[in-house]
């Protein structure tokens, strides 16, 4: 997988680094950097680059990775590595349950004479203790609509004055589980 790859082809399990084939350390952490699942935003932009991955085989291809002894790979620290990277990429493909804390960028639209609001939010793996840090979708499509709804809510409580002297109106929905 290089960059002579055009950006309209559909990478296959077939076109990557084979086991049978002994490939370098380097081959198998780029590859697997590659098949990271990018962020891709609730407007359906992708925050990252690259090209498509035909998922067939894929979960096969990282479990092979995972159960091999990679005996040909000396260094065991570079072993670790690409142990670590494969089970991320598996994780990455078995639902949000079983994925590693990632960051999320949310773009909220304001009203013409105002910019846009970008709020980046860590979300920690999704268990039991931490499922209240879980980013809803609804409260991104609230954010998205709120510009619309403000002026037909009911009087909201001042809750402060900002340096300019204008108030500050705060709407708080769903702040815990």
């Amino acid at each position: 997988m290089g960059p002579e790859v055009q950006a309209s082809y559909q990478v296959s399990v077939l076109d990557l680094p084979q086991l049978y084939t002994k490939p370098s350390a380097t081959q198998l952490l780029s590859t697997l950097g590659q098949l990271e699942l990018r962020n891709v935003s609730w407007d359906g932009n992708d925050d990252g680059e690259g090209h498509k991955i035909n998922e067939d085989g894929i979960p096969k291809y990282l479990t092979c990775i995972i159960a091999s002894k990679l005996a040909w790979i000396e260094d065991e620290i570079t072993k670790e590595q690409i142990w670590e990277a494969a089970s991320a990429r598996l994780s990455e493909r078995s639902g949000r349950s079983a994925m590693r804390s990632l960051s999320r960028v949310f773009v909220i639209p304001a009203p013409d004479h105002l910019q846009s609001v970008s709020i980046k939010l860590h979300e920690p793996s999704l268990t039991a203790d931490n499922l209240g840090h879980k980013t809803w979708l609804s409260s991104y499509l609230l954010a998205k609509r709120l510009p619309a709804i403000i002026p037909h809510l009911p009087p909201l409580q001042t809750v402060a004055r900002n340096p300019d002297n204008r108030t500050t109106r705060v709407i708080e929905l769903g702040a815990g589980t």
